[in-house]
Formats: structure tokens, C-alpha cells, sequence
């Protein structure tokens, strides 16, 4: 049984900030909750009719930051997107703990390879910040 931190020992959210990139909205935004920027992104896909581009920076009260983008369209079909899920998934692939069904073994394996050596120890801690850190919920 896998044991799960409880989340008042998670560090907790500083805060969220988003660069749009190539587009007609705000060029920046700070956001002190996950659902605030959560309820922002959903606003921008309801309204987009062309691709946006955000970037993202999530800091944590501890100094820890986690920085990524994503494209953000409309999404007329399927599941609603979640930064949360988005923010998780990248990690865990980061952390060598999740595989996307395209990359294969062999694949999953040279990235994290190519990723140590670029960036020592990046691999560990975003295991850290998955397993120490606050991602997602009210704050």
C-alpha cells in the first residue's frame, strides 16, 4: 500500500504565474491558488479560436520553482484540461515515474539519460517537489 503525504507536511503554493506568448491577452498574470489559475486557463480556452502559447513558473514558499509551458486551444472535444494533471504529469515523466503511451522504453530511457546530462540531479528533484510539495487544491 502506497503511503501518501498528508497535506498540511506538503509545502505549500507562493505562487503561480502565467507569460502569454503570441498572443492578445494579458502578457502576464500572478495568481496566489491553483484554482485561480485553473479558472484563468479555462477562460482562455473557452475563448481561443487560434493556439496560445503559456509559460509558467510555480513557486513554492520553500524557494522551489517549477518553470513549463503549454499550448492551450479550444477544446471542443473530450476531457477538460487541468493544470494540476498537466503540472503532475510533466514532473512524473521528468522523474522517469510516468511513460507517455508514444515514447517507448527505449525512448523513456534516452531522455531521462539526455535530461541527467544536461541538468544533474533534475530527475530527483522534480521527484522531490512531486513528493514534498503542494500541487493543486484551493491554495
Amino acid at each position: 500500500m502506497m503511503k501518501t503525504k498528508a497535506v498540511s507536511s506538503l509545502v505549500p503554493l507562493k505562487s503561480i504565474d502565467f507569460t502569454w506568448v503570441g498572443s492578445i491577452h494579458t502578457p502576464f498574470s500572478s495568481f496566489a491558488s491553483w484554482s485561480d489559475a485553473e479558472t484563468a486557463i479555462l477562460t482562455i480556452i473557452a475563448r481561443a479560436t487560434d493556439p496560445v502559447r503559456v509559460d509558467y513558473r510555480i513557486e513554492w514558499t520553500d524557494g522551489e520553482s517549477f518553470t513549463a509551458h503549454l499550448d492551450v486551444t479550444a477544446n471542443l472535444s473530450g476531457p477538460p484540461f487541468h493544470l494540476e494533471a498537466h503540472v503532475r504529469r510533466s514532473l512524473a515523466t521528468t522523474a522517469g515515474r510516468f511513460r507517455p503511451a508514444t515514447m517507448s522504453r527505449e525512448a523513456q530511457r534516452d531522455f531521462l539519460a539526455d535530461q541527467e546530462a544536461a541538468e544533474p540531479g533534475k530527475a530527483s528533484r522534480a521527484r522531490a517537489l512531486l513528493d514534498l510539495h503542494q500541487i493543486g487544491g484551493a491554495s
